[in-house]
């Protein structure tokens, strides 16, 4: 037996125009962003404190954590 599911609309439109919205707002102020992901003991963190090392005298910098699950970069 398959269940076939229709949707009506897309349940992640509103994270896409509040994500598009940001672009936007970002690229119109100069600013550059990533979101650096990985899985849990990849190196993200090594390679942000090596990153930002480099570029703290040369540009501002600011960091967004956001990790689910632990509190060590916190």
């Amino acid at each position: 037996m398959t269940l076939e599911i229709k949707l009506m609309r897309n349940i992640l439109g509103a994270n896409d125009e509040i994500a598009a919205l940001n672009r936007k707002l970002f690229a119109s102020s100069g600013v550059v962003v990533m979101n650096l992901m990985g899985s849990p003991g990849s190196g993200k963190t090594t390679l942000l404190e090596k990153t930002l090392a480099r570029l703290v005298d040369k540009i501002k910098v600011a960091v967004i954590e956001g990790d689910l699950f632990t509190a060590k970069d916190a």
